[in-house]
Order: structure tokens, then C-alpha cells, then sequence
């Protein structure tokens, strides 16, 4: 995939341990550095959603993602499309930090939007749609199609 290294990660802090798993990332991202990495859970660390926002539990793997310059994060839970803006793992808007999106509008109901979170750039919680990626060998671009094909969110950025 160009270079990219993506992590599918188990957000389930509460079944299992997370610490470890934060300890593993660290360890494996350690040996296999790249210009590009992403991270993939079920939670998202932060969410303007008012069903289940923010996920405080994970931010051992958002930190060990944004201490290896990892670029983008990936969740879903919320019922709704979101895109941040780069923060960091205590949720400061940061260069170096992680780009996210909570992408979990393929469900059978949408979420309502609670209060507005620092960073937050996009929230569509009218829409069913997909999220589309396109993983290049120094970058990332995105597209948020809602099902009747109409453009809500669209971009790009280089990795670190």
C-alpha cells in the first residue's frame, strides 16, 4: 500500500489491556518505522457525537501513535462523519498530531451532534455515506460521498 503501515487496533479497553497493547504498538512501530502510518479502531478518542464522544480509554495508543509521528486515525462507534484536525494525544490541535475522522455513518441509524470539539472541522450527522481514502506514497487524500453520491468533505495532506 505505498509504504503505508495501518493498525488495526482493539479499542475494547475495558475487555482487554489496552497498556499492553499500547506496549506492542510502541515496540512494533519502533522496529518498522515509515512516512506514513495510520491507526484503526472501533473508538474514536475524540467525537463531537452526544451518543458515546470521546473515548478516553485509548489515548496510551493515540499517544504512542503521535510519539511515532503516525498520521492518520480512523474510528467508528458515533453514528456520524467527522473530521479533526491534526491533535495530539491530550486533544491540543497540533502539527504533529494525528488526523481523524469518526466514520460511522453505514450504520442503521445516525447520532445526534453534542458539543462542538476543539479541532473538529466537519460533522454531517444527516447523511448516511462512506468514507474513501487514498493512501499515496507520501500522503493521504479523502472524500466523505453521502449515499446519493453528493461531496460533503474532501482533501488532502502530506504525511510527516
Amino acid at each position: 500500500m505505498n509504504g503505508w503501515r495501518i493498525y488495526a487496533l482493539n479499542s475494547n479497553c475495558s475487555d482487554v489491556d489496552c497498556g499492553a497493547e499500547a506496549a506492542w504498538l510502541n515496540q512494533d512501530m519502533t522496529a518498522h518505522p515509515r512516512t506514513c502510518t495510520a491507526i484503526a479502531m472501533h473508538h474514536p478518542r475524540y467525537s463531537s457525537g452526544a451518543q458515546h464522544g470521546d473515548t478516553p480509554a485509548v489515548q496510551p495508543l493515540w499517544q504512542v501513535a503521535v510519539n511515532h509521528r503516525a498520521d492518520l486515525a480512523l474510528a467508528g462507534h458515533d453514528h456520524e462523519y467527522e473530521r479533526f484536525r491534526a491533535r495530539d494525544a491530550t486533544g491540543h490541535v497540533s502539527r504533529n498530531g494525528l488526523v481523524s475522522f469518526v466514520a460511522g455513518t453505514g450504520g442503521k441509524s445516525l447520532y445526534r451532534k453534542g458539543a462542538t470539539h476543539v479541532g473538529s472541522v466537519v460533522f454531517d450527522s444527516r447523511h448516511f455515506g462512506v468514507l474513501a481514502l487514498r493512501l499515496g506514497r507520501h500522503g493521504f487524500a479523502w472524500t466523505f460521498k453521502t449515499v446519493g453520491g453528493r461531496v460533503v468533505d474532501a482533501g488532502a495532506r502530506r504525511c510527516h
